[in-house]
């Protein structure tokens, strides 16, 4: 009886050996492996896991492991029901890093990548406000042009981005506005700790904002720049706005003294003069010599306002008006006394 029982369990054995085996699946998965599973075909197949170009594949195979290698890295083969889920390519040279490619940093830290190869390691970065993590296997000095708040390093899951230890400079914002709204405007988060506040002018208005270009870059299209690196240290008050001068270019006398116009910045002053007989006024950056050899009674100031043109004749005008009138009656009274 013992007998029969012993070969009943050995049959069992032989025919469960037939059983075919369910290996967890993954047909090229970027990141950790999925609660998938497939049912092999044959008995005689294997579970096997293995990677490439940096993606996981696992599943049944009838190949032997050499012949596997030629298609996959690190590769595993095993014969036991989801014996290839969580495979040991993890601790197999190969690098987990945190993977991000330009996504906010609130989405920063939550997905991971398993690197292609031992060549392969960990780095996080910032560009344009968004974070970048993942493998790479580029030098720091080619990440560094493409990256700020770049981070390197070479165990698992290494490259943690904590966006507190780079965040940016809060600064005053405002793009193309009078100086009343620029001294009542909402402060801007920079994307990062590489960006600078900036105050300026152009054509009279104001700008604000964070910058990484340097100075000799923003001073061709601002004036009175002011480049600083404290929250809210671009005030406006760093800056001093240009006069208001009446303006007219080329007008009649009836046309003077009615529109106005704020000059770009403190280096321009009010002017006015005649040229041609007609009336010129404005801002001007021009010296006074420059302005006297280009227009008659030249008004050049320093005041609000204080380019008005005045219609009242001088008395040296008058002196010669009354003068040219007695020798035009002395002229009349001849030609009269002739006749």
């Amino acid at each position: 009886m013992k007998l029969k029982i012993l070969i009943l369990l050995l049959l069992l054995n032989y025919l469960k050996s037939f059983e075919c085996l369910v290996c967890s699946y993954c047909n090229g998965c970027s990141f950790n492996t999925p609660d998938t599973s497939q049912k092999c075909s044959e008995p005689y197949e294997k579970c096997f896991s293995g990677k490439r170009n940096g993606l996981i594949y696992q599943g049944c195979t009838t190949f032997f492991l050499n012949q596997l290698q030629s298609t996959y890295t690190n590769v595993e083969v095993c014969a036991t029901n989801f014996c290839n889920k969580n495979v040991q390519i993890n601790n197999r040279y190969a690098k987990t890093c945190y993977n991000c490619m330009g996504c906010p940093i609130s989405n920063a830290n939550k997905f991971t990548q398993i690197c292609q190869d031992s060549s392969y390691y960990c780095f996080s970065g910032s560009q344009s406000g968004m974070v970048y993590q993942g493998c790479t296997n580029l030098n720091n000095q080619q990440l560094s042009s493409m990256y700020t708040n770049l981070r390197t390093c070479t165990n698992d899951l290494c490259n943690n981005y904590q966006a507190s230890n780079y965040a940016g400079l809060s600064c005053y914002s405002c793009e193309g506005c009078t100086m009343n709204f620029a001294s009542n405007n909402i402060p801007q988060q920079c994307p990062d700790n590489s960006y600078n506040c900036y105050v300026g002018t152009a054509v009279g208005l104001v700008y604000q904002g964070c910058t990484r270009e340097p100075y000799s870059s923003l001073s061709t299209r601002f004036k009175q720049l002011q480049i600083c690196t404290g929250n809210l240290c671009n005030s406006n008050k760093l800056i001093s706005m240009g006069l208001t001068c009446y303006v007219c270019q080329g007008c009649r006398s009836n046309d003077a003294n009615i529109r106005s116009e704020q000059c770009a910045d403190s280096s321009f002053k009010c002017f006015s003069g005649i040229k041609l007989g007609l009336i010129y006024q404005g801002c001007t950056q021009w010296s006074d010599s420059t302005l006297k050899s280009s227009y008659n009674r030249l008004n050049a100031c320093t005041q609000n306002y204080c380019n008005s043109f005045s219609f009242v004749i001088n008395n040296s005008v008058i002196m010669k008006f009354n003068i040219y009138f007695c020798y035009l009656l002395i002229v009349l009274k001849a030609f009269c006394y002739l006749d």
